[in-house]
């Protein structure tokens, strides 16, 4: 049986979700908003030469994580991410068992209540033994890189141009793990530092953050930049010492930052030129004896090189 690439079959549909129609060829992913075709699924996956199914349902339940009383669960995704984790797992699957007919994929997104199916997987196989084992069978844990990753994806920074964001390997959990945590240190610098001044003053945050890990001085990742000094004299960035990360975020700017420094560690977004090279900045109600370059006002925010 000839097959396609997964990625190909997952094409954008109304609201950025994708269409659940069986493709003609290749393996039916995909990511939708309605009630999952789990019966439709089954009939497709069916092959004259195959002698077995496999399907699993996944279902909301009335509990999660230990807290009993759920009735619904609210599912999200970003489709452009999906496409190529769902074929990354369809091509998985295929080297793994390689007597699989048919392989289903999908995914339902929004608001789902208790006993709803929110994923289907289904393969079909040449015979009814492999499709027992193939349910059985535990894959080894992924071994950890041999090198901490430090993220550096800013090619347009001069010190960190051409330097690697992930070395080339398929043993990737420990670096897509670090990965997540430099992105997320980003994001609340930007939030706890400039959430009400717009995307501008975030961005200006941000680039501080850059430079300084362009130096090389103020640490090797975004995460050591960002909490420079934390348990010692000082902080480099006043929310991580002051207490404002013990107070609830505020979801929708919350939600903004995650989604800027996003954009900016994937390099959709450039370097911010207005505060280009900057490594200082204080609030414009107070005044430091500072021997530095103001460069930009963004904000509330005074900038210096």
């Amino acid at each position: 049986m000839v097959v396609t690439d997964a990625k190909e079959n997952i094409e954008n549909g109304p609201g950025g979700l994708t269409d659940l129609t069986p493709p003609e060829s290749g393996d039916w992913v995909g990511v939708g908003g309605e009630p999952l075709p789990v019966e439709e699924a089954w009939r497709w996956a069916v092959l004259p030469g195959c002698g077995g199914i496999v399907t699993f349902c996944g279902t909301v339940r009335d509990q999660s994580e230990g807290r009993p009383g759920v009735t619904c669960l609210e599912y999200e995704a970003y489709v452009e991410q999906v496409a190529p984790r769902l074929a990354w797992v369809a091509a998985a699957a295929r080297e793994r068992w390689g007597e699989i007919g048919r392989l289903v994929l999908l995914h339902r997104v929004g608001r789902l209540e208790v006993g709803e199916v929110s994923v289907v997987v289904v393969a079909s196989t040449m015979g009814v033994m492999a499709a027992v084992i193939s349910t059985s069978a535990v894959p080894p844990p992924p071994k950890p890189l041999p090198v901490e990753i430090a993220l550096r994806p800013l090619d347009f920074v001069p010190a960190l141009r051409g330097s690697d964001l992930i070395p080339e390997t398929t043993d990737n959990s420990v670096a897509v793990k670090d990965l997540l945590q430099e992105h997320r240190c980003l994001a609340e610098v930007m939030y706890y530092e400039a959430r009400g001044e717009g995307e501008q003053g975030e961005r200006a945050v941000a680039e501080v953050v850059f430079d300084r890990l362009a130096q090389g001085d103020h640490g090797k990742t975004l995460c050591s930049v960002v909490y420079e000094g934390v348990g010692h004299t000082f902080c480099q960035f006043t929310f991580a010492c002051d207490g404002s990360m013990k107070k609830p975020k505020e979801v929708v700017a919350w939600r903004s930052a995650q989604v800027l420094a996003a954009r900016l560690m994937v390099g959709e977004l450039g370097q911010f030129k207005e505060v280009a090279g900057a490594t200082h900045y204080h609030a414009s109600y107070v005044h430091p004896h500072w021997r530095l370059d103001e460069i930009a006002r963004i904000g509330k925010h005074i900038f210096y090189r």
